[in-house]
């Protein structure tokens, strides 16, 4: 995983450059590792369960790069989401402004009516995940309203919701719903990335930003 993040084992930050989004990734990998082991005394699967998942999204990298391309003349975006997903899209959006300096804020799906929905113009672009049981359909059903407003959305959800007439949308692999976010991370950082990339960023060195606190 850290060789994946252009990394090597053992070195510090005087050893090289250290690569902000890449070791982002190498985070994601290793979160629900961890997990897995934790739990592998209770569960009859081994610690690549989840690896597995998340080489198969790493692998559609090119259509992640794809819906960034809807980012390459916009200077907003919003993210949209209920319960644990907007744990994600608050995430996602931070990652976005961090490196890609586009404007992005967070929303929770079912507060767009309530002022967020007037930002809504033909173009904007809309990142929704839609991935908790309980409240995916109902994300689903604000989302429509964005689009009906003439938003580009892009929808992160699981193959037994039905998203039907959105055409930017990514089915995640199965897992249990609360580890979800951590397979969502992947798409929205890279989104991030190659927004970065299309706008002429360094990704490496995001602007204005510090890797401690120094003053309060």
């Amino acid at each position: 995983l850290v060789s994946w993040a252009g990394l090597a084992p053992g070195c510090n930050e005087s050893a090289g450059k250290k690569k902000s989004v890449k070791i982002s990734r190498a985070g994601v990998y290793l979160k629900p590792c961890l997990v897995e082991v934790a739990h592998s005394a209770v569960k009859d699967k081994t610690n690549t369960y989840y690896a597995n998942k998340f080489e198969k999204i790493i692998k559609d990298e090119d259509i992640f790069a794809s819906y960034a391309e809807l980012l390459r003349d916009q200077h907003d975006c919003y993210f949209v989401g209920r319960s644990l997903d907007y744990a994600s899209v608050l995430e996602g959006a931070l990652k976005l402004k961090e490196v890609s300096y586009v404007h992005a804020d967070a929303y929770i799906a079912g507060e767009l009516k309530h002022g967020p929905i007037a930002l809504i113009e033909p173009g904007t672009v809309v990142i929704a995940v839609a991935t908790q049981p309980n409240v995916a359909a109902k994300t689903i059903s604000n989302i429509q309203e964005t689009i009906a407003r003439g938003a580009d959305v892009i929808l992160f959800t699981t193959d037994d919701q039905d998203a039907e007439g959105i055409k930017n949308k990514y089915n995640l692999p199965h897992v249990d719903p609360l580890l979800t976010s951590v397979l969502v991370a992947i798409p929205l950082q890279l989104i991030a990335y190659h927004t970065a990339k299309i706008k002429g960023a360094d990704v490496d060195k995001p602007r204005n930003l510090a890797k401690s606190v120094t003053v309060e």
